[in-house]
């Protein structure tokens, strides 16, 4: 397959949500935005790819559902992508979900 145009076979995740949450340690806390998915069906999945406003921030294995983005602003609104990717490093089609406060 062409670098230029996501791998056919490979399925992306689905059901990608996200939500703010508060790390509270008494006199101040720190926010991070929890991202979640559901697996992506194709077998040849090594991993997931994660993005915040088009900028790779992460991976995570094939079997990871969950990535806290950590230290995030409030009032701030991001969005974030993910791609399950292969041996090969072909990426799926991505999937977004906007985190906002």
């Amino acid at each position: 397959s062409s670098d230029l145009y996501p791998s056919d076979t490979l399925a992306p995740a689905s059901n990608f949500q996200g939500k703010q949450k508060k790390n509270d340690f008494g006199f101040e806390y720190e926010l991070y935005n929890q991202l979640t998915w559901n697996l992506s069906p194709s077998t040849e999945v090594q991993g997931y790819f994660i993005y915040r406003d088009g900028i790779k921030i992460g991976s995570v294995n094939s079997s990871t559902t969950i990535y806290r983005d950590h230290h995030r602003k409030k009032g701030e609104s991001y969005m974030y992508t993910i791609t399950a990717f292969n041996a090969s490093g072909d990426e799926s089609s991505s999937i977004n979900v906007r985190v906002s406060p």
